[in-house]
């Protein structure tokens, strides 16, 4: 993929995240992570935990926190 991320369908996922709209947008914009939404009943994950997504969400340039 040369560093591009490429949607999918997500069918051959291993790691999934579950997350209302409230805190997708603290994610992408205040600068939470998967944890705190996670023990804030914001998030789920399935197949691995909180950490795994913060860390895949690493890859990706976020806005700097407000």
């Amino acid at each position: 993929r040369n560093g591009v991320a490429v949607p999918t369908d997500g069918g051959t996922a291993s790691l999934e995240l579950t997350v209302d709209a409230a805190g997708w947008a603290a994610l992408v914009t205040a600068g939470a992570t998967c944890a705190r939404l996670v023990d804030d009943g914001h998030a789920s994950v399935v197949g691995g935990t909180a950490a795994d997504i913060d860390s895949l969400l690493r890859c990706f340039d976020l806005p700097e926190p407000a």
